[in-house]
């Protein structure tokens, strides 16, 4: 079974830990979160109607949601009571998708800027990461797969901010994991089940 990279990842001779120039890397891009949130709100409300807007802003404000079935279940609850049938209809999935964006967007850009506050250096690999300003942290700029997994090679920790993923194990994991780094993520219920007895560390 292969992420959909689609590349099985390759012997190599892994570099001891203590050698490794990167101490912390986090690899994911990043967007203006107030943008992001204005262009889907804006485009949800256009095409769907004011409701599903409403239930766009509710679903991002709503700090409980840790796990993307959570939010389902909750936009399905609201669905509801509008007179929906309980089921992913198109509009439905379109709301989830967007607000999952924008809460893994904000996460994201939120546990950067708390490790910079308090002097933790990230290397930061992925798009978007040039537009903030940070005390302590590098951008090295997009990446391409192949190359994000030589950053691997060469890091202790790589620190994986994905809230809402569903429930699998996300390819930056595995690869990062099979360099010899250790990875530090959000949780889900594959990856608890997956990393347990001190297999991994996870945050909530």
């Amino acid at each position: 079974c292969l992420p959909h990279a689609g590349a099985a990842p390759s012997e190599v001779q892994l570099r001891p830990w203590t050698e490794r120039a990167i101490r912390l890397l986090m690899p994911g891009t990043i967007g203006d979160p107030r943008a992001l949130h204005r262009e889907a709100r804006q485009g949800i409300e256009d095409k769907l109607g004011p409701d599903w807007a409403k239930l766009y802003d509710d679903l991002v404000a709503d700090e409980r949601l840790a796990f993307d079935d959570a939010l389902v279940e909750k936009a399905q609850r609201a669905r509801r009571r509008l007179g929906d049938p309980n089921a992913l209809s198109p509009a439905l999935c379109v709301v989830t998708t967007q607000a999952i964006r924008a809460k893994r967007n904000a996460r994201r850009l939120a546990v950067v800027r708390a490790l910079d506050d308090a002097g933790v250096a990230v290397t930061l690999c992925g798009k978007g990461w040039d537009a903030f300003a940070f005390a302590n942290h590098r951008t090295l700029g997009p990446k391409t797969f192949a190359e994000t997994c030589a950053l691997f090679a060469d890091a202790r920790v790589v620190l994986h901010v994905n809230p809402l993923f569903s429930s699998a194990l996300h390819e930056r994991v595995i690869y990062a994991a099979l360099a010899g780094a250790v990875v530090a993520s959000d949780a889900n219920t594959r990856m608890k089940r997956t990393l347990a007895q001190g297999r991994g560390l996870g945050y909530d």
